[in-house]
């Protein structure tokens, strides 16, 4: 692991309001830690890792199926410009109240919001006086519970989503050691908590012990997706069986197959492990023709941060984050018993949706492009990447 500096809290603040701060990255307000979960004060710095994912409104009833499996500290950043910022605190506070105690726990919840659009208070006040109590009738769907709001303020303003920005806000306000950066949509197997900090304790891996102290490296969940009418599956038995039956795939298999066709992808699927054990499969670098690979995988925040200019719509949003960790020399280290699935339904190309994104696509190819020479420039390149 790359270990530079473990405080998870560096910053630029700017403000405080009470017991929440708020700073500016990229034109965008953040405020960490707006809504904290109960135990967020108790979380032990080596005794766990914190999933750190990012939403807005409309996916935020995933979290309930991320926290059921995760069992663990979770840090969500919420994108939520204009009338957003208060529609996205009533949806934090029913699902508190509402769902799974797990909610309640063990999620943090941080926002982010574009200058010109903030609250519409005169100043961020505190979560409690944007609520409305009427709102949180737990009789109501999550469906139910939007439809109170008008369209999102984003979409009807043709806001772009900053993902990169909620993504290094989420991992940056992780309280653990380690964390595992995902999308909302990707629900983790179960038991990854316990079976990986037993890994690291009992080092009974050859490719672990193999590792120099001075080569940084992560640690990588593959990554599935399943037809739509089938259930996400918790355990990798349940995931090869559904591979067998044709009823699960790898993630974007129909979009771009290279980005997640990680090496030994198929000794993965030949191998089962004991119920309850993590190991290491094997070990790679994220060579040029790993070039589209885009792993997500456990590490601490000494990795390189996200791309703050990249968009979501515009895609290759994490391609540039990996190849400056191919410069620094990591080691990817590919896990045997543990992996990522998305909610259920395949993705398939959508000639609307791609047309649409075009605008986006060419800045973010402007803005990777300016990156890689920027990073080329900073670093020794050694010519694998």
């Amino acid at each position: 692991m790359h270990v530079e500096n473990e405080n998870a809290f560096t910053s630029n603040i700017t403000k405080n309001y009470n017991w929440w701060k708020t700073e500016e990255r990229n034109g965008y307000l953040v405020i960490r830690e707006f809504i904290p979960s109960d135990t967020s004060s108790k979380i032990e710095f080596n005794n766990s890792i914190t999933l750190c994912t990012q939403a807005t409104i409309e996916f935020l009833d995933h979290v309930e199926e991320l926290c059921d499996r995760w069992k663990g500290p979770i840090s969500a950043a919420v994108y939520a410009p204009g009338s957003d910022f208060m529609a996205s605190i009533n949806v934090v506070y029913f699902l508190r109240k509402c769902r799974e105690e797990c909610i309640r726990k063990h999620i943090s919840w941080h926002f982010i919001y574009d200058k010109p659009y903030g609250p519409s208070f005169e100043r961020v006040t505190s979560p409690n006086s944007y609520v409305d109590h009427t709102l949180l009738n737990c009789s109501l769907s999550f469906k139910d519970l939007l439809s109170k709001f008008k369209e999102p303020f984003r979409k009807e303003n043709k806001l772009h989503y900053p993902i990169n920005v909620a993504r290094n806000v989420a991992r940056l306000s992780a309280r653990t050691k380690y964390i595992l950066v995902s999308d909302i949509e990707l629900y983790p197997s179960i038991n990854i908590i316990p079976m990986f900090l037993d890994l690291l304790k009992n080092e009974r891996n050859d490719l672990i012990k193999n590792v120099k102290i001075n080569v940084p490296h992560v640690y990588v969940l593959p990554i599935f997706e399943v037809k739509s009418g089938f259930s996400a599956p918790h355990t990798k038995a349940e995931l090869l069986k559904m591979i067998e039956e044709e009823n699960a795939i790898f993630f974007h298999k129909w979009i771009c197959s290279s980005c997640q066709n990680f090496p030994g992808r198929e000794k993965w699927i030949r191998t089962l492990p004991l119920k309850n054990t993590l190991n290491v499969l094997t070990s790679a670098k994220r060579v040029s023709s790993l070039l589209y690979w885009e792993p997500l995988y456990i590490g601490t925040n000494a990795e390189p941060l996200y791309e703050e200019r990249l968009s979501w719509e515009g895609k290759m949003d994490k391609m540039s984050q990996v190849y400056e960790m191919c410069l620094l020399n990591y080691d990817f280290l590919i896990l045997d018993n543990a992996f990522l699935v998305h909610a259920p339904g395949i993705k398939l190309i959508d000639p609307k949706d791609k047309q649409r994104r075009l605008p986006y696509i060419e800045r973010n190819e402007a803005i990777y492009n300016d990156k890689i020479l920027e990073l080329k420039s900073r670093y020794t390149h050694n010519g694998i990447c």
